[in-house]
């Protein structure tokens, strides 16, 4: 039973961490690192198809304490092409980081 509760908590705040990613996003509260650049390029999708994608997104994966940050996977699409984006929360001020793009 324990189990299935620290499952739930932890649905839980993935789904409050999707929403705050999701409205910072939305608010233009959100950078990214030089190799998610990279990856955006590689991947040939606009900034605007990025923004969409994660603020539209889906967190697939949580990894805890990446360069120092929580980081989260996230599934989101650019059109019809699924994107995939490494991001952390920047608690102060509010702002998502991206760290890669795949």
């Amino acid at each position: 039973m324990a189990n299935v509760m620290k499952r739930v908590r932890a649905v839980s705040m993935a789904a409050q961490t999707r929403r705050t990613i999701q409205a910072l996003v939305r608010r233009g509260r959100w950078t990214f690192l030089v190799q998610a650049e990279r990856g955006r390029q590689e991947a040939q999708v606009s900034l605007t198809e990025l923004g969409t994608a994660l603020s539209e997104g889906e967190i697939v994966e949580v990894y805890e304490k990446q360069q120092g940050m929580t980081a989260y996977l996230l599934l989101g699409f650019a059109g019809r092409q699924p994107l995939h984006a490494l991001c952390a929360l920047k608690e102060r001020p509010g702002q998502v980081i991206v760290m890669m793009v795949m």
